[in-house]
This record gives structure tokens, C-alpha cells and sequence, in this order.
């Protein structure tokens, strides 16, 4: 109600009636009424007929005694707002534009420029002016704050036109929620960015995660050219670490300009571009000048669900010290590394997800990485699905701590298309189950690597088009079940060390899923680093007998269990009796040997054996080595050799082709206990300098058994 507003009420000509004059009333009687009839200082009647239009008659506030005046639309509203608990403004500027009396503790206003743009909002008054920018100051000094619970980028200015560089606007947006600990919701539209969104340590949630051209209302897009696109930091200057940051239900995508290289973990100067950075901030990595001690921390409580990167040349998403129980799931990763790995011509270089170094305790489910689609057909189905770890060359050529992660979780994983679905370089532990992927190979393991870093167990996997996967230096790798859903490719499987396969159903089919064999083929090379006790000599460890299409294994003893001895040869007389066609039982000076003609005079190779020995007999009386194929002496061991362990099953030693081509492997029993041989085993190169005898560590069915 106005304040000293006095009006005349219309008069009934039957009844008596009130007149109200300037606040006092009085009882008038019928007919018509007279200006004689008022009292002093009422308004004339005249006055009120001479009353312009869109005005009204009253007496704003400090006008004194006397008639009142006209009042415009600006003094009413100023008249009204003394009273008001809120007042309310067309947009930011209008407020900002205004003095405010004091009794009002709220303004509003209808939008950010103008009315309806979407970026109106709610401001409470406040004492002094705050540290972020969702604020307003009117013009008489006083300082105003947003107060809106789920606020949005359109209240400190972003337009979301996918034209205007809404930076700022968003990185203002998340500074606000960090600051004052609320969630915040990104609009359907699209935003371009031309620098990198810091978004760490917030919640925030978009209006949908899948870019849709026939519906672009439906979704929140982030178009940029900034590397990379998102990032986890609080913002580029600054080095803190956050432990909550929830992310839902938006888009990044290359805006399709020119980017800025960017410095990885692992690379000085990478040119292409990256869609999101979790973990630390990437402007502050560690490196070694104060010693091999970690001394940063991770970022970590990362949820991020149905969020969608897009046309990203280099990784869809980059990780480094993602720490603490971070989650992503439901992610949609299309078309991602294809340019980076055309045209640096290496398909491990870009691809989809790297979690490149000491990423710990966080789990990946859920995911679709797509490699179509692009205009130029030959970036299709170039890259890599998944990465973890890296080269610590690499990493030492910058000067960086190389660490390897760990407590690495990953479920429900399809890559399609990409050439390499899965590098894996470096993990203490990375669980995998239902993987689904397309591609040509992969990589578990790298020998440059430290030993015992590299530790991978498969649950269940499923394969198309896939020709070879290659094993190297690693502590651990456990296939589990890998099942082929193709027709037409064979897979190998190359292996420089030991892991554990169970086809479905328990059991080999030789001719493989769909007629196409997996084809196992043991590999060595002479490389210096052949000495470091992780090079484990390779034993496909599973549970079902082996199979001849085991290129590496000499042939089984017999063709059936508890047969004759075939295609081996008996010497020395005693005892010699097949206990099935993978196990053979020699006591009493028997001696059995098989010729490996195979092989090229000088060739190194590497023979690998497993015995059983019952009782304590003298092990220097059980024998085995190596003899040409004139039976003539080239060396000879025995089984309890000074410093050879005895704890365990498994002797190997390295050897030479005799001249003669013919590389005739055997051994021989002197004492009257029972000596068990199985799973002979002679593979191409070496697994440590010629002369070693036995490893520090050996793989086996049972577990991987320690002999320092």
C-alpha cells in the first residue's frame, strides 16, 4: 500500500457513504456531492479530473504536509520498494543501475542482459564484496550475491549460442560452486570455449549427455579448441587437489579449430588435442629433482556418469594420480585419437581412455568407444581403446617420477573399431571382466619396464577381428576366458612370459572358435635387458592338459595315458613308464631324450623342464642337458646343482644348436626313487645370458613359486 496516498471513493447517490481524505474519514450525506463538502485540505474533485493519465495522486515519502502530488512509475516503484521484502529487475544491469533502500534483502532479476535470456536470478543482500563474480553492485555501493541453490553459467554470463566464448563466464560459474559448496546445472545449448573449463571439486549436471543435431535442445554441449577441453583442476594457476567432484549428463567435443600442444606425463609436447584431464591439475606434474619419493598428491572422489567426449585428436580422456575411489560409468566416447594416431602413423599414441600414471582405486564400467565416423575413412579405425601406464623411458627423458597405478577396476568395456583395444604398460593391479572389442592387437606388459610392475587378470573377454596379442614383461597376466565371436581370423597369442589361459567349454578345439585356431607362439629376442630376472620364461598355465597346438611344448610321450613311449627315445635300461601322455616316470638309470631338429646350428635357445621327485634320493644322480644328434655329450647338470633351489619344480638353462642341427634333449634317473618329467618345453632365444640355470621367479599352474 502507498504511503500519505489519499483517494476519493466513489459516492452512492442511495446510501450514505465514506470519503477518505488524507487518511481521516468522515460520513457525508446522499445526493450529490459538492467541493463545499470536503473538509480542508481534501483533494478537490477538479484536481482528480485534471489527473493525467498513467498517473496516480499521492504524496511520496519526505514531500511534507499539503495536497498531493502526481506520482510517475518511477517514484511509485521507489515508494513501493521501501516496504518491499524483494525488488525485482528486468536484468543485471537494470539492478546494478539502481539504488536500493534499506529495507529490502533480496533482488531479482528476470535475466542476465535482458528479460528471458535465462540468466535471471535471485541476489541477497551482503556487507562487503565477495571473492567470486556471481554478484551485482547497485548503484548506491551496496553489494548483492547470487543465491540461487543450483545456479547456472547463464547468471554470470555465458550466452550457450555455440558462438561466443563463454570461457569466463564458465569457469566464474564453477568458482562460485566451489566457493559457496553448491551443485550446479549446465543448460541445454551449446558453449564454445576457446580455453580449458576447470571443474574440479563441484557437482554439476547438464540437460543431456549424447549430441543429438535433431534435437540440440536436448543436450548440454561444450564445444572447444582449448587442450585440453575439461579438466579437474580448480584452474590453471593453482595446484590444489579436490576429493568430490561429480560430473552428469553433458557433451564435450572438438570445436574443430586450431589447439595448442600440451605437455603429458609421458610426452613433452603432444599437438593433439585432449577432451578431459582427471586427476591432478596437468600444469603441475611432478618430477624427480627431489629424489624418487612421490611428493604430490592426487585428486580423487571423481563420479562422472553419461558423460559423451567427442572428436578429441588425441585422448578422449587423459588421466594422471586419479586417486580415491573416483567412478566413471555409462560414458559415450565417439570418435576419439583417430587424427593423432593417422598422423603420427602410430595407433598407440591417441585413442580413447590413457590413464597414463599412478592412477589408483577407481573403476571404469559401462563404457562405448566408437571409432567411425570420420570424413577422412583413413583415421577410421585408427588408435587405441584403453591405456594404462606408460614407458618409464619416456618418463625419464622428462624427468618425471615413473609409478606405476594400481587397484584399477574395469567392467563392461566395448571398443569398436580401434586397432589397438587395449595397452597396457604398467599396473600393480588392473581387474578386467566382460570386455567386448573389435581391433587387430593388443599389448599387455612392456619389457622396459621395472620388474614385477605389470599385473592383469581377465574375467571374461570377447573378441572380434582380433589377429594377435602380445605378452611381454609382466608379473602376472591371466586371460581368464576369451571367447572369439568372429569368423575368419586366427589369433596368435606372442608371449615373452608366463600368464594363464582357460578357453571356453575347459578345453582346446584346434581348429578355434569358428574354425579360426588361437595359435600360441612363445617369442625371445637377445636384448641386453633378457638378464633381469622379470624376464620369466613363457608357460601357458591352465586348467586342462596341453595341446600340441602349443607350438612351444615337445610332444606329449604317448598318445595315450599310460601307453607306450612314442616319438621320444629310451635309454639306459630301467625303469620307464608313461603315467599319461604329459607325465612320465623314470627311476633305475633310465634316460629318455627327444631330438628337436627344427632349429638352425647356433641358434640360442631356451629348454624349460618340471619334475617331480619322491623320497630324498641324491640329486646329483638325476641328470639332464643337452647332447647332438650323435649322442655325443654338449652339457649336463644335475638336479640338486650347488645353488640350483630345490623347493621348486622347474629347472631351465640356456643352449646352443649343436652343429649338426639337432638339438637332443634329455634326462636321465640313476637312483631307485620315482622322477616325474612333464611339460618338456624348448623355446627360441634366451631368457637370461647363456649359462643360467634358473630363474629368481617361475610361473606355474599352482602360482607363481619364489626360488631367491
Amino acid at each position: 500500500m502507498l504511503r500519505s496516498l489519499a483517494l476519493l471513493s466513489a459516492i452512492p447517490t442511495a446510501a450514505p457513504a465514506r470519503a477518505l481524505f488524507d487518511g481521516s474519514s468522515g460520513t457525508i450525506g446522499q445526493g450529490v456531492v459538492g467541493a463545499y463538502e470536503l473538509r480542508d485540505g481534501a483533494v478537490a474533485l477538479d484536481k482528480i479530473a485534471d489527473l493525467s493519465a498513467g498517473r496516480i495522486l499521492g504524496r511520496p515519502t519526505g514531500a511534507g504536509s499539503g495536497a498531493p502530488q502526481e506520482m510517475d512509475a518511477a517514484t511509485l516503484r521507489a515508494l513501493s520498494d521501501e516496504s518491499a521484502a524483494t525488488v525485482f529487475f528486468a536484468s543485471i544491469f537494470d539492478a546494478e543501475a539502481a539504488s536500493i533502500p534499506a529495507t529490502p534483502s533480496t533482488v531479482v532479476t528476470f535475466g542476465y542482459e535482458t528479460a528471458g535470456d535465462g540468466g535471471g536470478g535471485e541476489y541477497r543482500r551482503i556487507g562487503s564484496n565477495p571473492s567470486h563474480q556471481a554478484k551485482l553492485q547497485t548503484a548506491d555501493g551496496q553489494w548483492w550475491e547470487l543465491s540461487d541453490q543450483e545456479p547456472t553459467p547463464l547468471q554470470l554470463g555465458a550466452k550457450f549460442d555455440g558462438s561466443t566464448d563463454d570461457t569466463i563466464a564458465i569457469n566464474n560459474w564453477v568458482l562460485f560452486l566451489r566457493i559457496k559448496g553448491r551443485a550446479g546445472r549446465l543448460p541445454a545449448g551449446s558453449a564454445y570455449c576457446s580455453g580449458t573449463v576447470y571443474m574440479g571439486g563441484v557437482r554439476v549436471r547438464g540437460a543431456g549427455g549424447v549430441n543429438n543435431t535433431d534435437a540440440s535442445v536436448s543436450k548440454t554441449l561444450i564445444l572447444s579448441d582449448a587442450n585440453p577441453m575439461l579438466s579437474m583442476g580448480p584452474r590453471a594457476d593453482q595446484p590444489d587437489t579436490f576429493h568430490l567432484t561429480h560430473w552428469e549428463d553433458f557433451t564435450v567435443a572438438s570445436a574443430g579449430g586450431p589447439v595448442s600442444p600440451i605437455t603429458l606425463w609421458d610426452t613433452a609436447s603432444y599437438p593433439y588435442q585432449i577432451g578431459i584431464w582427471v586427476g591432478r591439475n596437468h600444469n603441475y606434474m611432478e618430477t624427480v629433482a627431489g629424489g624418487e619419493t612421490p611428493t604430490i598428491g592426487g585428486a580423487g572422489g571423481l563420479t562422472m556418469r553419461r558423460v559423451c567426449v567427442q572428436d578429441a585428436s588425441g585422448w578422449g580422456l587423459y588421466g594422471y594420480k586419479l586417486w580415491g575411489k573416483s567412478l566413471i560409468d555409462d560414458c559415450f566416447f565417439r570418435r576419439c585419437g583417430g587424427k593423432g594416431a593417422f598422423e603420427m602413423n602410430d595407433d598407440r599414441k591417441a585413442g580413447v581412455m590413457n590413464f597414463a600414471g599412478v592412477s589408483v582405486d577407481f573403476a571404469v564400467s559401462n563404457i562405448h568407444a566408437f571409432a567411425g565416423g570420420y570424413a577422412n575413412p583413413n583415421m577410421t579405425h585408427r588408435g587405441t581403446g584403453l591405456r594404462i601406464g606408460a614407458f618409464k623411458s619416456d618418463t625419464d627423458a622428462l624427468g618425471r617420477l615413473w609409478e606405476a597405478g594400481g587397484n584399477q577396476k574395469f567392467e563392461n568395456f566395448f571398443s569398436e573399431g580401434y586397432k589397438v583395444p587395449f595397452d597396457i604398460r604398467a599396473t600393480l593391479s588392473v581387474m578386467l571382466d566382460n570386455m567386448s572389442l573389435a581391433g587387430d592387437r593388443i599389448y599387455f606388459g612392456a619389457e622396459e619396464n621395472p620388474s614385477n610392475q605389470c599385473k592383469i587378470t581377465f574375467s571374461k573377454w570377447r573378441t572380434f577381428d582380433l589377429e594377435e596379442i602380445n605378452i611381454t614383461q609382466s608379473a602376472t597376466v591371466d586371460l581368464g576366458q576369451l571367447l572369439k565371436q568372429d569368423q575368419g581370423t586366427d589369433t596368435v597369442i606372442k608371449y615373452w612370459t608366463g600368464f594363464t589361459w582357460t578357453p571356453p567349454g575347459g578345453g582346446v578345439d584346434p581348429t578355434g572358435v569358428y574354425n579360426n585356431p588361437t595359435v600360441l607362439e612363445p617369442r625371445f629376442d637377445l636384448s641386453a635387458g633378457a638378464s633381469n630376472s622379470y624376464r620369466f620364461l613363457p608357460l601357458v598355465a591352465t586348467s586342462y592338459d596341453p595341446s600340441s597346438i602349443w607350438s612351444n611344448l615337445l610332444p606329449p610321450f604317448s598318445n595315450s595315458d599310460g601307453g607306450n613311449l612314442q616319438g621320444w627315445n629310451r635309454t639306459g635300461g630301467g625303469d620307464l613308464q608313461v603315467s599319461n601322455r604329459w607325465r612320465v616316470r623314470i627311476k633305475n638309470g633310465a634316460q629318455v631324450a627327444y631330438d628337436v631338429d627344427a632349429l638352425s646350428p647356433g641358434d640360442l635357445v631356451t629348454v624349460q623342464l618340471w619334475f617331480e621327485v619322491n623320497g630324498s634320493p641324491d640329486q646329483d644322480d638325476i641328470t639332464y642337458g643337452v647332447r647332438n644328434g650323435s649322442n655325443a655329450l654338449q652339457f649336463q647338470r644335475p638336479l640338486g646343482l650347488s645353488g640350483v633351489p630345490v623347493d621348486t619344480n622347474w629347472r631351465a638353462f640356456n643352449a646352443r644348436v649343436p652343429a649338426d642341427g639337432v638339438l637332443r634333449v634329455f634326462v636321465k634317473n640313476a637312483t631307485g626313487s620315482n622322477v616325474f618329467l612333464r611339460h618338456p618345453v624348448v623355446c627360441a632365444g634366451a631368457s637370461a645370458p647363456l649359462g643360467r640355470h634358473y630363474l629368481t621367479a617361475w610361473p606355474t599352474p599352482e602360482g607363481v613359486i619364489a626360488t631367491a
